[in-house]
């Protein structure tokens, strides 16, 4: 019995394998790169302020800094905070039980009183969210821009009827027919 050689063959590397390392490399690159990114950007949201409309409880560094610059009249009841910058509570937009107000750097900016309320217009903006305008004659608008699930709530403590508010580009008929299609599901 004779023994058969076994043989083996190697390929040749050519300049495609270059590439492909290349590519490969430049791929895992660019996730780490992604990866990290990901990880300090929620490591910072986490830092700041909560970004959706707050009701009780409210966030005890929110009321912490608004009772510490004296943003709240004598009697005034804080009933929904909203953050406006993503990292600390040096602006945001707060409704009260007889006021709601923007303010900035610890200084109210501009108030409009809950029964002068004249008009609330909603309207659509990017990725879900939507802009609700408050309006009163003589005391000027405030925009506020919150994600479309806490709008009723928005309007409820804002103690507006449904005839003062508006749909501004269809945003409520869309949101209204969505919720009629899941009843009737």
């Amino acid at each position: 019995m004779t023994k058969t050689k076994r043989t083996t063959t190697t390929r040749k590397k050519t300049s495609r394998d270059g590439k492909r390392k290349a590519a490969m490399k430049t791929r895992y690159l660019i996730s780490a790169a992604v990866i990290v990114c990901a990880i300090v950007i929620g490591v910072l949201a986490s830092m700041g302020p909560k970004l959706g409309l707050q009701t009780n409880p409210i966030e005890p560094e929110a009321v912490a800094y608004i009772k510490k610059n004296n943003m709240l009249k004598n009697g005034e009841i804080l009933e929904a905070f909203k953050a406006i910058s993503y990292y600390s509570f040096s602006q945001g937009a707060v409704v009260t039980d007889k006021r709601v107000f923007v303010y900035d750097q610890g200084r109210v900016v501009h108030a409009i009183p809950l029964d002068s309320i004249s008009m609330v217009i909603v309207k659509n903006s990017e990725l879900g969210h939507q802009e609700v305008i408050i309006a009163a004659r003589q005391n000027g608008v405030i925009g506020i821009e919150i994600y479309h699930t806490y709008v009723p709530k928005l309007i409820k403590l804002l103690g507006v009827p449904k005839s003062k508010v508006q749909d501004g580009t269809g945003a409520l008929k869309k949101k209204n027919a969505t919720q009629n299609q899941a009843i009737k599901a």
